[in-house]
């Protein structure tokens, strides 16, 4: 029991009621702890944590990541863009930099429906997706601002596209985070897919308050 023995312990006497509990070991691995106090690395997890995203990792650089990807380059400064077809959506596919070490990425879907509850299918089929590589998301929340169109479900897009429904879901995998959203505002749906670093995080925060501190 070399990952991170205290850690898990401790999490397990917080959330003894629990059946399965995840934990990340000080190594990043995934595991899961059982009621019965056995635990044993989240197969799942593991199988599909070769890359951090697509097939780049965490900490790339540009010249690196570039080699992973085959389609046209809509966009190269610090965010690295391209046209895509993701689960047979159009998107966008954005790397982000910073220092030349990849730290964030995304997909940023961009079809487009005359019937806007579509976009929340969409959703759905993406969320699906992501439940299927990741398991159950830690969070699976439905925000409403206005809840004019809430019994109405055939309104629910609607609802998105003025500003009064959001959705989001997100994951804990490895050293990654995930994060499912969409929402809306003057008749525009956003709906995106976006990883992150953990281990890196702290780099981007403090290139952004460098930034904002140059202004001054």
């Amino acid at each position: 029991m070399k990952y991170g023995v205290m850690f898990l312990l401790i999490v397990f006497c917080l959330h003894a009621n629990a059946e399965d509990i995840k934990a990340i070991t000080t190594d990043g691995k995934s595991v899961l702890l059982h009621k019965n106090g056995k635990w044993e690395f989240d197969e799942k997890v593991e199988k599909n944590s070769e890359f951090s995203f697509r097939k780049t990792n965490w900490g790339m650089s540009k010249a690196q990541v570039k080699k992973t990807e085959t389609g046209k380059i809509i966009n190269d400064d610090n965010v690295l863009g391209y046209e895509a077809k993701i689960a047979g959506l159009d998107a966008l596919i954005a790397y982000i930099f910073v220092d030349n070490k990849l730290v964030r990425a995304k997909y940023i879907f961009t079809q487009k429906h005359s019937n806007k509850t579509d976009y929340i299918s969409d959703y759905s089929s993406i969320q699906k997706i992501l439940n299927k590589k990741y398991g159950k998301p830690e969070s699976d929340d439905t925000y409403w601002k206005n809840d004019l169109y809430k019994d109405d479900y055939q309104s629910w897009g609607m609802a998105l596209a003025v500003g009064h429904l959001t959705k989001y879901s997100n994951w804990n995998v490895a050293d990654t985070k995930v994060w499912l959203s969409i929402n809306g505002d003057n008749y525009k749906v956003s709906h995106s897919a976006e990883y992150s670093s953990v281990k890196l995080a702290g780099l981007e925060s403090a290139k952004s308050e460098e930034s904002a501190a140059e202004q001054f």
